[in-house]
């Protein structure tokens, strides 16, 4: 379970909430909250039982997407590239499936200048909406398009 509905999940809030009040000077909360992340939210229950649970699901993983991202995108945007990525792949222990933490590291990869690393997450990506049997978001497909031309 990446929370207990105790302390830590309480903690993970005061600092989301610190820190996303103040983006410019919350990323240490920030950074801090998404520490407290182990993994999927309610991972280590098995599905169909404790349904109860589904809201507060959901509700864990939208706080963790938003506390991943705003760091890696920042830390993108100012250069510190290694802490950047920490923050996308943290997100990703979250959601595996979620978009903005690849196109997150996308960003990061190609800032990097390792293209190796842009292909391997875009076909990455690729290969579980395949196994989902779901759509790329237009902006995800157009921003590995865009990325892998670029350096063509």
């Amino acid at each position: 379970m990446a929370f207990s509905f105790g302390s830590a999940w309480r903690t993970f809030q005061e600092l989301a909430h610190r820190g996303l009040a103040d983006r410019d000077r919350g990323i240490p909360d920030l950074q801090r909250a998404f520490d407290l992340v182990r993994g999927t939210p309610f991972g280590d229950i098995l599905p169909g039982r404790d349904m109860w649970s589904s809201w507060h699901h959901r509700e864990m993983i939208d706080a963790i997407v938003l506390v991943a991202h705003t760091p890696a995108d920042s830390h993108q945007k100012a250069g510190t590239l290694s802490a950047a990525r920490r923050a996308a792949m943290r997100g990703l222990l979250a959601e595996p499936v979620n978009q903005i933490h690849h196109r997150d590291l996308l960003r990061i990869e190609y800032r990097a200048g390792n293209l190796a690393a842009v292909r391997q997450v875009a076909d990455k990506r690729a290969a579980l909406a395949d196994t989902l049997d779901v759509e790329l978001d237009e902006e995800t497909s157009v921003l590995v398009s865009t990325l892998l031309t670029d350096r063509v």
